[in-house]
Formats: C-alpha cells, structure tokens, sequence
C-alpha cells in the first residue's frame, strides 16, 4: 500500500514539474510522438495537450534502459489510474473538451529512453440527416399502428 502512495506522489509531481516539459499541442487522429532520454537514475516529466472536442485519446508507451510509470492528469486529477510504462496502447475514452497532462516517472541506469505515440478520435456526431431518417421512421411505424387500430 506504501509503494502505492509513493507511486502516485511521483505521479503528481510529474503532473506538476518536468524536465523537458513538452507538449504535443492540439492532439488529433495522426499520432504525435515524444521521445526523451535521461541520464539520471530518477527521472520525472510531462506532456501536455489539449482536446477540441470530446474523444477518446489511445496512448502507446516504451521504455528502454529503466523502468517507471505514467497517468493522465486533468489539472492535478489523475484520470483513472497509474500504468507501466512497458504496458501495451492504454485509452482513455470519455474525454471531454479541455487541456489535459501526460505524467510519467522512472528510474534507470546510464541512459533511459521513454517515448509515447498519442493520437485521439473526436466521439463521433450524428448528422441532421440521421435524426431526419429517424422521425421519418418513426412517423412511418406510427401510422401503421394507427391504421390498424382503424
């Protein structure tokens, strides 16, 4: 339970500080990819982006030379909980509009790779067309029920 507590104060201080501090701006359907190397045997930094719609963002982590974690943080709210960062492509559906952070921490020795491939499908909006076709239908069934009612 200890390490657990550790684990998500590293998280936050990830969400809060970092070395490189990079951002991928504005995340959309083509991924953007980060790639950081550190020397040191602790390392802790983030990545900020932000949504202009709701979506679903899918982030793909890799680390080389170390071991550590990341979470997805909305301020200083973790969203969900903390992943590996050897764990395979995580989602995050749900997302609504709004500036988001990627904190991630770790430790290695000599020299440590981590990089993420993040990418988000905006949720997807039905066309005037569709409600359209569903009154019609509707329409269409209550007709027929009131003509055999007749």
């Amino acid at each position: 339970m200890k390490l657990k507590s550790i684990c998500v104060a590293a998280a936050i201080a990830c969400a809060t500080t970092g070395a490189h501090a990079a951002s991928f701006g504005e995340l959309s359907a083509p991924a953007e990819s980060f790639v950081g190397l550190y020397t040191k045997p602790l390392f802790a930094d983030s990545i900020s982006f932000s949504l202009a719609a709701p979506s679903t963002v899918y982030i793909d982590p890799d680390i080389v030379g170390g071991a550590g974690g990341f979470g997805l943080f909305s301020g200083t709210t973790l969203i969900g909980s903390l992943y590996s960062l050897e764990s395979s492509t995580v989602s995050f559906s749900g997302l609504s509009t709004g500036d988001y952070k990627l904190g991630f921490f770790g430790f290695g020795g000599g020299v440590t790779a981590v990089s993420f491939a993040a990418n988000a499908i905006a949720a997807p909006v039905p066309e005037p067309e569709t409600y359209a076709m569903l009154l019609a239908g509707l329409g269409m069934i209550g007709a027929i029920a009131r003509r055999r009612r007749v």
